[in-house]
């Protein structure tokens, strides 16, 4: 939401709240009611707010696919955390998914990183981030895989830089 679009619904919402308190200042004595009086000085009388005008086919339909989309992000973490990580020659735990293949392995310095590369691409990128656990890398790893996968396809910006 741009910047100006949250100041109009703070404004709004300031405006609705003293409206209201101006309705019975007897029940909202005090400072609630200094309040409301000073808004409405500096702002102008107040008036009924406006009921919010019915969100149209396109707006609701991008509500629901967006509540979709967090819906299924949520059960596949669900998931993830049962999920059967491989082990690989040099120790590390890898899963392949999606297309990507998702490493983690303990750092020298101590602490765990994590790498993810794509399965048609030449070599791997590596979170700068370092995990307490082994636990913790592996759901770093499906932060990242969601944030590559969303970077994937036609018109996607190339790279990976996660360093959440």
């Amino acid at each position: 939401m741009p910047r100006r679009d949250r100041i109009e619904d703070y404004q709004r919402g300031n405006a609705i709240a003293a409206w209201v308190i101006l309705q019975d200042p007897t029940k909202y004595a005090g400072g609630m009611l200094e309040w409301a009086e000073a808004w409405a000085r500096k702002h102008g009388p107040v008036r009924e707010p406006e009921p919010d005008r019915p969100k149209s086919i396109e707006e609701r339909l991008r509500a629901h696919e967006e509540r979709a989309a967090k819906k299924k992000i949520a059960k596949r973490r669900e998931n993830w955390q049962t999920r059967e990580w491989h082990r690989s020659k040099k120790g590390n735990s890898y899963v392949n998914v999606n297309g990507f293949t998702i490493v983690v392995f303990p750092k020298r310095a101590g602490g765990w990183a994590i790498g993810i590369g794509e399965h048609d691409r030449e070599g791997m990128e590596y979170s700068q981030r370092e995990y307490p656990t082994r636990e913790a890398a592996m759901m770093g790893a499906f932060d990242a895989l969601i944030y590559r996968e969303s970077k994937k396809g036609p018109g996607r910006a190339a790279g990976f830089n996660y360093a959440a």
